[in-house]
């Protein structure tokens, strides 16, 4: 299954990138480039959305990327990952 969220990217003072997931509380992703901060983003997304499913706990509601303030130099991204809900399920 593909879960997507919005993730609030910028570049760093010091030139590397940093995002932050708007509805995955402490949930962020760094890199060298924006690729890497992507790759970084994504996998950090896959386990903060695992750990809240093995705590049996809803996941929460996506906000639209429209919606999404930015400030300038910002940008908005639609992050998805693929979680498999059982073992041996491939998508």
């Amino acid at each position: 299954m593909m879960i997507t969220y919005p993730a609030v990217f910028r570049k760093t003072a010091e030139g590397s990138w940093h995002c932050d997931f708007v509805d995955l509380d402490g949930c962020y992703g760094d890199g060298d480039t924006l690729d890497a901060c992507i790759d970084d983003a994504i996998d950090s997304e896959r386990a903060w959305i695992m750990a809240r499913l093995s705590e049996e706990e809803d996941l929460p509601k996506v906000t639209q990327p429209d919606e999404v303030r930015l400030r300038p130099g910002e940008e908005v991204r639609s992050i998805g990952a693929i979680i498999k809900l059982m073992e041996g399920w491939e998508e």
